[in-house]
């Protein structure tokens, strides 16, 4: 992956997997200053997947996200975060979880990763299935519109443990269907 910024068009950017009726919502939350772009990043490398039942988005702030919850019964978010730990740590984190209000989500948003989703589940609108993918981020954060040479290394193993946890979790579903089924 070339390290460049995204343009302001793939912001738009949907990809799908096979089917019309996707269960699966995946946001990559970001912005085009440097490091910050991860979860843009993350989200533009799972759309070149296309994960079956699978759609894929990315938001400018985690206000958009709202928007998209119609028809979602899984939601997986990927947003910078600055905590304790070394910088490309990756956290799972299922919501709610008491663990996110420790941490800073990228800074660069005007309503944060954990208000947006304590709003979403207020109004009835969170999907049963929710998972908060953190990637600490250094705790000097760039300015530069290209992301650093770690955060280009770190985009396809992150988006590996995201296919696999939703691979996983819809294994785990049509199995359950089928013994309903029977």
């Amino acid at each position: 992956m070339e390290p460049t910024s995204l343009e302001s068009a793939e912001i738009q950017t949907i990809a799908s997997g096979e089917r019309d009726t996707q269960a699966i919502l995946v946001v990559g939350v970001g912005s085009a200053h440097g490091d910050d772009q991860i979860g843009w990043l993350v989200a533009k490398e799972l759309m070149r997947r296309s994960i079956r039942d699978c759609r894929v988005r990315v938001a400018a702030t985690p206000l958009e996200i709202l928007n998209w919850l119609e028809d979602c019964t899984h939601l997986h978010v990927i947003d910078a975060c600055h905590g304790t730990d070394p910088p490309g740590t990756i956290y799972r984190l299922p919501w709610p979880c008491s663990e996110m209000e420790l941490g800073e989500w990228s800074g660069t948003h005007d309503f944060d990763l954990t208000s947006v989703l304590g709003l979403a589940q207020q109004l009835e609108q969170l999907p049963s299935r929710v998972v908060v993918w953190g990637v600490e981020m250094t705790g000097t954060p760039t300015r530069a519109d290209a992301p650093s040479n770690e955060v280009i290394d770190w985009i396809h193993s992150i988006a590996d443990r995201i296919q696999s946890s939703i691979e996983e979790s819809e294994l785990v579903i049509r199995q359950k269907d089928r013994r309903e089924e029977s």
